[in-house]
């Protein structure tokens, strides 16, 4: 367990239940972006309208698909850099084209999933709570936006309260929720950061 969290403190994600993480982060980051950030929001009902527009217009040529893909990568990667995510250049543009795409088609969800066979170092622990985890990372990532993307951001403390008025109202009384604040934004962060990594070898 020290050396998983280690690899990924220097981020790699080393086990194969961390690479479901980083996949289950690279996910979920952009739906966060969609559900709180106006920016993306604005981003999105422009992007809509310009692919209904190529719908209704039945511009389904090469030539149409690929002046579409250029507007696009031209829209999203303008968006990254006015997040002040350029940290994620390489990868959050795609993603966030595909959870457009998703909310417009109205799809569940997203899955986003590994080539089998990886030489992984570990095979990893699976979460204590099963599949709760996705929940947790959720929590995490939108944490994680509140406190570093969102402008202005949220305090610390502010999501600590809430954390633990949320607890109450799940049944479960806690006085202290700070480590757990920083707890998850670490997490988020290191999964993030691990997506564009190089796979351990």
């Amino acid at each position: 367990m020290a050396q998983a969290q280690t690899d990924l403190d220097r981020r790699i994600a080393g086990t194969a239940k961390d690479a479901v993480r980083v996949g289950d982060a690279m996910r979920l980051f952009p739906m966060v972006l969609l559900r709180h950030d106006p920016c993306v929001q604005q981003a999105y009902e422009v992007w809509r309208r310009r692919a209904e527009q190529y719908e209704d217009a039945g511009q389904f040529t090469e030539d149409a698909a690929f002046t579409s893909l250029s507007q696009d990568s031209v829209q999203l990667n303008a968006l990254v850099r006015e997040l002040k995510l350029q940290r994620y250049q390489s990868w959050l543009p795609v993603m966030l084209r595909w959870e457009f795409q998703r909310a417009l088609e109205g799809a569940h969800t997203l899955e986003v999933t590994l080539p089998s066979g990886l030489p992984w170092k570990a095979s990893g622990r699976a979460p204590k709570n099963g599949d709760s985890h996705r929940e947790d990372l959720e929590r995490y990532l939108t944490w994680f936006y509140r406190h570093h993307v969102k402008q202005p951001s949220d305090s610390k403390y502010a999501l600590q309260q809430e954390y633990i008025a949320a607890r109450r109202r799940d049944g479960v009384t806690i006085t202290a929720g700070k480590q757990q604040i920083n707890n998850g934004l670490k997490r988020a962060a290191q999964l993030l950061a691990c997506i564009d990594a190089p796979i351990p070898t």
